[in-house]
């Protein structure tokens, strides 16, 4: 009987001492969790203000706006988001279409770049270089696609 309330105690030491390291280590992860978040805020905030970018799905329908994006181009954000990216595009010029540029991204496997001119609120025509990157899903099919747009030039011209 004597041994078997020794293992008992050895068996109820053990358990406690894994809970308290296990307590430990979850404390550290939420806590590196949090310092995660905090930084994602931050470069979001960064990528809000300094980057002009346009997350699309795989259709082409816009995700995600920055701020500086939406502001170039005079809209909210919220007027981007649900539309089709074509909505932007200016369709007079002879550059290629974002369709285009998805395809290409999918078959070279890396960043494309070209050059587009897009169409703000107000019927102004402004040029942008733009790097498009196809990302993937855990099925490894394309999910969507991330565009990054540099303007060229500040002089735009009326429709």
């Amino acid at each position: 009987q004597h041994r078997k309330d020794q293992n008992i105690k050895e068996v109820a030491k053990t358990l406690l001492l894994q809970a308290k390291n296990s307590k430990e280590v979850i404390h550290e992860l939420l806590s590196t969790n949090k310092k995660l978040e905090e930084e994602k805020i931050y470069y979001k905030s960064l990528v809000d203000a300094y980057i002009s970018m346009v997350k699309v799905d795989k259709n082409g329908i816009i995700n995600e706006v920055s701020k500086q994006f939406a502001k170039l181009l005079e809209y909210r954000p919220k007027d981007l988001i649900g539309h089709n990216i074509s909505m932007i595009k200016e369709t007079t010029c002879p550059h290629i279409s974002f369709q285009k540029q998805m395809l290409q991204a999918i078959h070279k496997k890396t960043e494309v770049e070209s050059q587009s001119m897009l169409s703000t609120k107000n019927n102004k025509i402004i040029s942008f270089d733009v790097k498009m990157v196809a990302f993937y899903g855990a099925d490894s099919l394309v999910a969507g696609y991330n565009l990054y747009f540099n303007q060229i030039s500040k002089d735009s011209c009326s429709l």
